[in-house]
């Protein structure tokens, strides 16, 4: 399952990409309270994950790709910790140096 984030107009969404196109999420949730972004589906987990799995087996895609503009999946991601190879082997421990 591959979810994506797309813009549509003014609007922001995610849905799961298909071989025909984009199953918007939003429009096919059947529960209240749909997820509204890809990091909400991360935060929300594993129960969350088996309904959108449901979900791709149950529905068609409804929004051709070349209709939408896509984006980062996750728009708002939390801290990126990157370390400089550099830095990372003057961290090493070298025993008798």
């Amino acid at each position: 399952m591959k979810l994506v984030s797309y813009s549509k107009g003014d609007s922001v969404s995610c849905g799961i990409l298909t071989d025909s196109g984009i199953i918007d999420i939003a429009a096919n949730w059947t529960d209240a309270n749909p997820p509204r972004s890809v990091k909400t589906i991360l935060q929300r987990g594993k129960s969350c994950l088996d309904t959108l799995g449901h979900l791709a087996e149950s529905s068609q895609a409804t929004i051709a790709v070349d209709q939408v503009k896509l984006l980062a999946p996750v728009q708002q991601p939390g801290k990126l910790l990157i370390m400089s190879p550099v830095i990372r082997s003057a961290m090493i421990y070298r025993p008798g140096r």
